[in-house]
């Protein structure tokens, strides 16, 4: 319990104290800060207890962690899922799909019974006409 309630004691009580100190015994403070000591315990609490340096460094991590990471998914993931990834499937569909241009007709009719049976399928095994839809999609993307 006492380790709860003494560090809000002293947070409350210090600024008293010192106002104190100040208003009323200015020579007391005076005497303490001619002092080595109270030259370096001043120091010390005019320095925020060296903890600036401790947040700049950690915010410098933290920025430094952001960066690494934007740049890994921003130009890693980002950008082979998004519109390079899409251009280049785009682009590796069509010249597969150039490849079966053969102007050979029995390789038409192989391609339209495959279509056909592919659509047939769909529509009968998938009970939600917007899975048949996708699937057809990426039928035709993948062939």
């Amino acid at each position: 319990m006492l380790n709860r309630v003494l560090p809000a004691l002293v947070a409350l009580l210090a600024p008293c104290v010192l106002l104190a100190l100040y208003s009323y015994f200015p020579g007391i403070l005076i005497r303490v800060l001619s002092t080595t000591i109270g030259k370096g315990i001043y120091k010390i609490l005019n320095l925020a207890y060296l903890l600036d340096g401790v947040y700049a460094r950690l915010a410098a991590l933290l920025l430094d962690l952001g960066y690494v990471t934007v740049k890994t998914i921003d130009q890693g993931g980002l950008e082979l899922l998004g519109p390079y990834g899409l251009g280049n499937l785009l682009e590796v569909a069509s010249r597969n799909k150039s490849k079966l241009d053969t102007g050979f007709i029995p390789h038409y009719t192989l391609l339209m019974l495959i279509g056909l049976l592919a659509f047939t399928l769909f529509v009968v095994y998938l009970p939600d006409p917007r899975l048949s839809l996708l699937g057809l999609i990426l039928f035709a993307l993948l062939t």
